[in-house]
């Protein structure tokens, strides 16, 4: 019984309502694992993890319920060991967050009828029609970032020393380049640090991100329609109306109440007509909010809003939403997921890599780090393979490369490049054949149709250049990350099969009532946009 890298990534750790005895796909001892528990997690897995799973057998079945099971032996081991739940004032806080928001939705929020006036002036109210398009090169500290600059000083090539050092992977492959990005996306660091650029320009002064230190470089600056971001302004437009729902609705319920605030030194700093909220309550909603400690200020400017916030959960109480099974698994949920981290924590906490061990992956890996070749191709995507042959001809019979691309390229996250990509490694998912072929290839090379996910690609190689080895000193902070979580998964696993041979006696599966789950796969709710630096 296995796969603790899978339930880390998966969050598996939640508990469901009880249903009827009979639907009980296995038992551990006396604790039941229910059909609808197991449907739920199951999903939730699919979703994830086993994304790649089109259709569910009875050996898939068997996989998920082994994880399924192995967290479960997990918790036990955690209760058995005596680890304790969380901070009950924190339970309290994500109780009440939960509340508020089962007010909201049940009993605030109203339709809202989004139009195209409406998404119009929010997003130009909200900088949705300005993008900027811009490279980086990220970096694990500012002494790295510095000794960046002083290549960059001397002529060397942005795009090579951000394939060579960035850690940031992903725009690495395309020498840092981000792509056209909404400003309202823009971290407020990579923002300043390219307001007053002309494009062209590099920030010579590494500027520190919640993600790395980088140094930047402007390439674009362009205005577009708000309606080019229909559908997250759409979004975005219904939640700004909801927001305002809710203002109101406080408002209406603060006059209601009478809520009276003091200066925060006075107990209790806010009175209504039903409760009452003491400096003690004020710092524990501060806490959870803030994740930090308040200061006076916070406590003097924030005080009233969480007045707000807490009449409106004694309004959840009063309306009995806190017996809502949602809200009561979603609790306990969050329960078993500190559970599951504490055990993590305390079998893991002499998880250590060695610096002989770096070393050995960054020598047993040199298509990653050594020095390596690269590929700038113009490449044109399809979806049928007609149209894929037409796109060839073409090429061959010398129409510009660039044009054809402009025209028929469906590749979105290349068409504002017009096809151009540079390839640097030879395994590459969403490009399949083409990479290898392009590494090898010569320049001038029209290769193509070639099926690749997505469809079919024609692509020209138009640039090679080698890149450098990449230094340990750049890799060893990504290197490590790899292995301390190979060696914490290691851990994990073996405690699973410590727990599971020690409880096989008490291990029962009802392969009949497994077998009546996940009939159909749920495809998942879309979910909401990532950050353009999440990738």
């Amino acid at each position: 019984m296995r796969g603790w890298g899978v339930m880390a990534v998966a969050a598996l750790w939640g508990g469901c309502s009880e249903p009827p005895a009979q639907d009980i796909v296995a038992r551990i001892g006396e604790q039941k694992i229910w059909a609808s528990s197991f449907e739920e997690q199951g999903q939730r897995l699919l979703a994830g993890a086993f994304h790649h799973v089109e259709t569910v057998d009875d050996e898939v079945r068997r996989q998920l319920l082994d994880i399924v099971m192995s967290k479960e032996l997990l918790l036990q081991e955690a209760r058995h060991r005596g680890l304790e739940a969380p901070d009950q004032s924190e339970l309290a806080q994500f109780e009440a967050q939960l509340l508020r928001r089962e007010l909201f939705t049940t009993s605030v929020h109203q339709p809202v009828t989004v139009t195209d006036a409406g998404i119009d002036s929010l997003g130009r109210a909200e900088d949705w029609d300005q993008e900027i398009r811009f490279r980086h090169i990220m970096l694990s500290s500012t002494t790295a970032a510095r000794k960046v600059v002083g290549q960059l000083r001397q002529g060397t090539d942005f795009s090579i020393l951000a394939a060579n050092r960035s850690t940031h992977r992903p725009t690495a492959r395309r020498g840092g380049d981000m792509g056209w990005v909404p400003v309202p996306e823009m971290l407020p660091g990579a923002m300043a640090a390219l307001e007053g650029l002309a494009p062209g320009q590099i920030h010579m002064e590494p500027v520190a991100t919640p993600f790395g230190v980088h140094v930047f470089q402007l390439t674009g600056r362009r205005r577009v329609e708000p309606a080019a971001h229909r559908l997250t302004l759409q979004t975005l437009y219904e939640i700004r109306q909801h927001q305002a729902q809710v203002e109101r609705f406080l408002d209406s319920l603060s006059v209601a109440e009478d809520l009276r605030c003091g200066s925060v030194g006075t107990d209790p700093v806010c009175v209504w007509g039903h409760g009452q909220m003491t400096t003690a309550d004020l710092d524990s909603y501060l806490r959870y909010e803030l994740r930090s400690s308040p200061t006076n200020a916070q406590r003097e400017s924030q005080r009233l809003e969480a007045a707000r916030r807490m009449l409106a959960t004694s309004q959840a109480r009063r309306l009995g939403l806190d017996r809502s099974p949602g809200v009561q698994d979603k609790v306990e949920q969050r329960r078993t997921e500190f559970l599951g981290a504490r055990i993590e924590a305390e079998e893991t906490r002499d998880a250590a890599v060695t610096e002989a061990q770096i070393q050995t992956y960054y020598d047993d890996h040199p298509e990653e780090y050594g020095a390596r070749p690269s590929a700038l191709i113009r490449e044109i995507l399809v979806s049928h393979a007609d149209t894929a042959r037409v796109v060839r001809m073409r090429l061959d019979e010398g129409e510009d490369a660039e044009a054809l691309a402009i025209r028929y390229n469906e590749r979105i996250s290349t068409r504002e490049r017009r096809g151009h990509i540079r390839i640097v490694l030879r395994d590459n998912a969403k490009l399949g054949l083409v990479a290898p072929l392009a590494l090898d290839g010569q320049v001038g090379e029209i290769h193509g149709p070639v099926e690749v996910p997505g469809g079919y690609a024609v692509f020209i190689i138009e640039d090679r250049q080698p890149l450098p080895r990449r230094s340990l000193a750049s890799a060893r902070l990504s290197i490590a990350t790899i292995l301390r979580v190979r060696e914490r998964n290691r851990i994990m696993n073996a405690l699973i099969d410590s727990l599971t041979s020690a409880a096989a006696d008490r291990l029962i599966i009802y392969e009949d009532v497994l077998a009546t789950t996940l009939t159909r796969v749920v495809p998942p709710e879309e979910t909401s946009r990532r950050s353009v630096w999440e990738d």
